[in-house]
């Protein structure tokens, strides 16, 4: 009977899900940004580097620029999933009526040149 009357409101759940789904994506950068750049003195220490090191191996851990690619990292990753549903033809996020496929090309272009200049000038990876 609950799962009856929860999926009959679904269709005001829904957006509600995608809205929690936005703002905890939207955290997680965030909260790695602010883990790696409150962690830095601790990063080379072996107890530190057997809990995180997974989240950091492979990137240099001397400069703050460095230390920011995760947060880039899932923040792009994030804008294009986002990208994607957006302009996908029935989205609850947009409400369009057709698939727009050359403003999801423009912006995955976007997105993944203003990545690669971060990759340029930051040059994170050892």
């Amino acid at each position: 009977m609950l799962i009856m009357a929860l999926l009959s409101g679904a269709a005001f759940y829904l957006p509600i899900a995608y809205g929690f789904l936005v703002v905890l994506l939207m955290v997680w950068p965030l909260w790695t940004l602010y883990f790696m750049i409150g962690a830095r003195k601790n990063l080379g220490k072996p107890k530190h580097l057997e809990k995180f090191g997974s989240l950091y191996a492979g990137i240099k851990t001397k400069g703050l620029k460095a230390l920011a690619y995760n947060a880039v990292f899932a923040v792009r990753r994030f804008d294009l999933v986002l990208v994607n549903v957006f302009f996908t033809a029935g989205s609850p996020l947009s409400g369009i009526e057709r698939t727009w496929y050359l403003q999801k090309i423009l912006c995955f272009l976007i997105i993944q040149i203003m990545y690669l200049s971060y990759i340029h000038v930051t040059r994170p990876h050892e």
